[in-house]
């Protein structure tokens, strides 16, 4: 067994280099190093891969022996009962608990409120006017995030809870990853932060209140865990309960939003994938069932080319408790293997031509679980993979349906760093050309 592999030494310049560009840094290095590599950053010693059978031993890992990454830090800002860092017997409780909300059954009872937000959202943007995508994304999928999961069904208490979310969000400086000494009232993202986090939490606080009042609970996400109990009969605390809701907003509503905007820009970057896109559409008639848009085959493969060629997180990391090998290399117990996502997906020797906008490859290619890894793997797989899939199909349908667009941002848009997430610059700009579906807007 060999020693760790080569790669960088000075752990700020190498956080610094990743904070600012990910995708530019991994491909630099790993060019330079070789796959897998070593990088020395300032949450401690890690060693890289882009290779699927790097990415699939870490997954088949014993999840006893792994824990997530940067737990101290991330901690400050997710709770520290979220499910993203708990783990061992906690973590498979956890998920146990959480799993049946989001499982595939339960998405068609969201299907009509995606559609009906997205529909209201799109008929309040004036037509011939540039909007920025992202913007609109993030409205559609705060707001359908606050009622499906929240439990915020009237616009007047969805708003004010927007305010907070949007504050909090929009303060969530991807600092707070790498330095902890960040993370105090003198530096101001994380004081603007913090106050718009206190009273987020004191909202959700209320809201559980009120629906312990209440007779019969919800289909809301919130009120399902509220019912939910473990193997002991128990069920989570408040604590718990805000945490996982918090996680969910953080790693779920951002992502979604910038998974919108980069599926716009791609499908109407492309012509023919344009042309596939609204026929397909199309051929549902003029007011389908909205969970009909997530059985079209060709969508299904424009949502998942856009999270390949534009992974939101592009690296995910976790914490060895024993040593472990990894593709030849004897990793030690205290250091953190990791994988990147931008190299896996853009791996030649996984995707022909990876470079290139092609969502026919997932009609003709069933990919391995360690292959395409949008919303990581193994045990620690997103559980909100099945509801994000479901809200970008639904959304788009309905987006291509009811309106014209023109895109007027350029075939070269680069990402960039946003809080934790890697965004459109500019968020991609389009006009909204004409509106063919007021009718519905109006209906619902």
């Amino acid at each position: 067994m060999s020693k760790l592999p080569p790669g960088t030494t000075s752990a700020v310049l190498t956080s610094m280099r990743v904070l600012r560009d990910p995708v530019g840094s991994m491909e630099k290095w790993k060019a330079k190093y070789g796959d897998p590599f070593f990088c020395n950053s300032l949450n401690g010693p890690i060693v890289m891969t882009g290779n699927p059978e790097g990415v699939a031993q870490i997954f088949r890992e014993n999840p006893e022996h792994l824990k997530p990454f940067a737990m101290e830090n991330a901690s400050t800002y997710l709770g520290k009962g979220s499910i993203l860092l708990s783990y061992g017997k906690k973590h498979r409780n956890d998920r146990k608990l959480m799993r049946p909300p989001f499982s595939g059954k339960r998405m068609n009872a969201y299907a009509d409120s995606m559609a009906r937000i997205t529909r209201q959202v799109l008929s309040e943007v004036e037509t011939g006017k540039p909007i920025n995508m992202l913007e609109t994304g993030h409205a559609i999928s705060l707001w359908i995030i606050l009622e499906t999961v929240f439990g915020f069904h009237q616009r007047e208490s969805v708003q004010p809870m927007k305010h907070l979310v949007r504050g909090m969000l929009e303060n969530l400086h991807p600092s707070f990853m790498f330095a902890t000494v960040l993370q105090n009232r003198f530096w101001p993202p994380w004081r603007r932060f913090s106050n718009y986090r206190q009273e987020y939490y004191s909202q959700i606080l209320n809201k559980i209140e009120t629906l312990r009042t209440e007779t019969e609970m919800g289909e809301d996400i919130l009120s399902l865990l509220m019912a939910a109990t473990y193997d002991d009969g128990s069920r989570m605390s408040e604590d718990e309960l805000t945490d996982q809701l918090n996680t969910l907003l953080i790693a779920g509503h951002e992502t979604t939003a910038i998974a919108m905007a980069w599926a716009m820009y791609w499908i109407l970057l492309n012509p023919a994938v344009f042309a596939k896109t609204k026929s397909e559409i199309d051929q549902l008639g003029p007011d389908p069932d909205p969970v009909a848009y997530t059985q079209l085959d060709y969508l299904s493969a424009v949502v998942k080319e856009t999270l390949r060629i534009r992974p939101i997180i592009t690296e995910m990391m976790r914490l060895l408790t024993t040593p472990m090998e990894l593709l030849g290399y004897e990793v030690p117990a205290g250091h953190n293997v990791g994988f990147s996502i931008s190299l896996l997906h853009f791996n030649p020797d996984v995707y022909e031509d990876p470079a290139t906008f092609r969502p026919e490859r997932f009609l003709e290619t069933k990919y391995k679980p360690y292959e395409f890894i949008p919303f990581g793997g193994g045990h620690r797989h997103c559980l909100g993979s099945a509801f994000a899939e479901f809200e970008l199909k639904i959304a788009l349908g309905v987006l291509l349906s009811s309106a014209e667009w023109e895109l007027l941002d350029p075939p070269d848009l680069p990402m960039v760093r946003r809080s934790i997430t890697m965004a459109p610059k500019g968020g991609v700009r389009l006009i909204k050309k004409s509106q063919t579906e007021t009718r519905q807007a109006g209906r619902d």
